[in-house]
């Protein structure tokens, strides 16, 4: 044992930043067992488990329709992990958690190429510790693949500017063919900016003209081909169907432009109210406790560009400088944005961050310098003061715990500032461990207590534990995924006039209009079984965090069943 602990304190001494993404990875698991979040992460769960029930690999269904949004990877890799582990909270979270700490990997390595392993490795735990990075863990969506597969080809296809080696371009299109699995012409989009961007500010003529860099769409076509084809025959040999309000959709035209292009252009009907705005005001918390250091950095990057200040420096800056710019104003002109659409450009961010704390950070104005540490403050003592809040008011920890649990920040801030380390350090540490501090409470307490309240889950959960059959348990109103994917079923749906026909003994799912109208109508069929409280946990507000108003937010879903 003590050669073992000695080992194992020799190899974080020697490799700090590999241990401590391994670290991170451990620390992710506590996010795995939680129930799986409506409606997305949930559909994406209840689709997985659906085909690995039917088989239909390369034509994605949907309750035994066509489906068609999103890219097949997230399916196929989930559809793997339940054949291997079963169907469970885990099993659906694992692959998009294995993907995002290859993400933080390639940002280490990416953010080397340029910069020392301080700098490098303090950009990937900035990127592992933002509240955006945990949400990708907990409510998997197809943005973590996309994350983590653009970061590893961004690394690649920088590592040939530098290396020339064809084994980068190997890889670096096989990144891009996952990153267009998991979310289309995006994946391909992201890491050629950002490496063009980074070629063209060197003003490297002889790369960007090496031919060899055709062997990058080569791979990644050969990556989208299985894809390609379950497209061409569900839907281009089938001219007749419509999906989404078109008719007779290209599959494979639908991936490569109206899906993504769409949006822009109008093809495709998804829009909402949104401007260009829209992600510089939502990264405020996906970004935290780092989107005022990142604000700055990029702010700085943009002044050192406007003064056409070419130094060694400045050139390592162009391919996080341009690549999350290009990209952000490409998803900003998009005509329906949700927050999440832009977290595959924090891995850019992240290590803005990290060089601008440790090298451009003690450089500016001291009025200004004194201002951002005061700021950085007021945001790292807002996330134990909100902590505090949520643990007295939405959901009680108990006072003990809460003392203890503060506790250990408190103790964490203390040794910060009375160690030794630089002014960048201390900010970095001190961030990171209140970020993770956060991530920590909201895993072990925050989502568990809210998940309480995903009314359909407990449903579910409860028809799978009690075995009930096939045809004795329908919805009569519309629901959501996670009664299906914790059914482990697709359930049926039934209507009013049909009650009268359904077996003795079948359950029917109801909300509280027409549980009244049945149980009023016909009390000799019909009995309540059960009450559940129900609320859409992926849209907060704050009436619903607080206990004193909660149940004005709530709706209730019943089980009634015949007698």
């Amino acid at each position: 044992m003590k050669a073992l602990i000695r080992l194992l304190s020799h190899t974080i001494r020697n490799n700090p930043y590999p241990a401590a993404l391994t670290g991170i990875g451990l620390f992710y698991l506590l996010f795995l067992p939680i129930d799986i979040m409506d409606i997305d992460a949930a559909q994406y769960a209840s689709i997985s488990r659906e085909m690995s029930g039917n088989g239909n690999y390369l034509q994605v269904q949907q309750r035994g329709s066509d489906y068609l949004d999103k890219p097949p990877l997230l399916f196929w890799l989930v559809t793997l992990s339940f054949k291997i582990f079963g169907v469970h909270n885990f099993s659906f979270k694992l692959p998009a958690m294995l993907v995002l700490l290859l993400g933080l990997w390639s940002t280490f390595r990416a953010a080397r190429l340029f910069y020392n392993e301080r700098i490098a490795g303090s950009a990937a735990i900035i990127l592992a510790c933002m509240q955006g990075y945990f949400l990708m863990v907990n409510d998997v969506r197809t943005d973590g693949l996309l994350t983590g597969f653009t970061a590893f080809a961004t690394w690649q296809l920088l590592s040939f500017t530098l290396y020339k080696k064809n084994l980068h371009l190997l890889l670096g299109g096989i990144g891009i063919g996952l990153a267009m699995l998991a979310k289309g012409p995006i994946g391909f989009v992201i890491p050629v900016a950002a490496t063009g961007m980074h070629l063209l500010y060197k003003r490297d003529l002889r790369t960007i003209f090496n031919p060899r860099w055709l062997l990058v769409p080569l791979v990644a076509l050969l990556c989208l081909l299985p894809m390609l084809y379950g497209l061409y025959q569900q839907y281009d040999l089938h001219p007749e169907k419509e999906v989404y309000g078109l008719k007779g959709p290209s599959g494979i035209r639908f991936f490569f432009w109206t899906q993504s292009f769409g949006r822009i252009t109008g093809d495709i009907y998804w829009k909402d109210d949104s401007g260009p705005e829209f992600f510089l005001m939502s990264m405020g918390w996906d970004m935290a406790p780092w989107y005022l250091l990142f604000v700055a950095a990029f702010l700085y990057s943009a002044w050192r560009i406007v003064r056409h200040v070419r130094t060694p420096e400045a050139e390592a800056e162009t391919y996080t400088f341009w690549g999350f710019l290009v990209c952000l104003a490409a998803l900003s002109s998009s005509h329906y944005k949700l927050p999440h659409y832009v977290f595959p450009l924090f891995p850019f961010a992240a290590v803005q961050i990290a060089a601008f704390l440790y090298t451009y950070k003690a450089r500016l104005p001291r009025a200004l310098d004194i201002l951002l540490n005061i700021l950085q403050g007021i945001v790292i003592a807002a996330i134990p003061a909100m902590v505090i809040l949520l643990s007295i008011y939405a959901f009680p920890l108990g006072t003990a715990r809460l003392i203890a649990y503060c506790g250990v920040l408190a103790i964490a801030f203390f040794l910060i500032i009375k160690s030794e380390r630089s002014p960048a350090e201390k900010w970095f540490l001190a961030g990171s461990s209140a970020s993770f501090w956060l991530g920590a409470f909201m895993a072990v307490h925050f989502y568990p207590n809210l998940l309480g309240y995903q009314g359909t889950s407990a449903v579910g959960r409860y028809i799978e534990k009690m075995q009930v059959p096939q045809d004795r348990f329908y919805a009569l109103d519309a629901h959501n995924y996670s009664l299906d994917f914790y059914a482990r079923r697709i359930v049926p749906f039934t209507s009013e006039a049909a009650l009268d026909t359904l077996p003795s003994g079948t359950f029917v799912l109801v909300n509280r209009e027409h549980k009244t109208g049945i149980l009023r109508d016909k009390p000799q069929l019909y009995r309540l079984h059960s009450v559940y409280p129900d609320y859409s946990v992926s849209l907060l507000k704050p009436g619903f965090l607080m206990q004193e108003t909660r149940e004005q937010h709530l709706r209730y879903i019943y089980l009634i069943q015949k007698q």
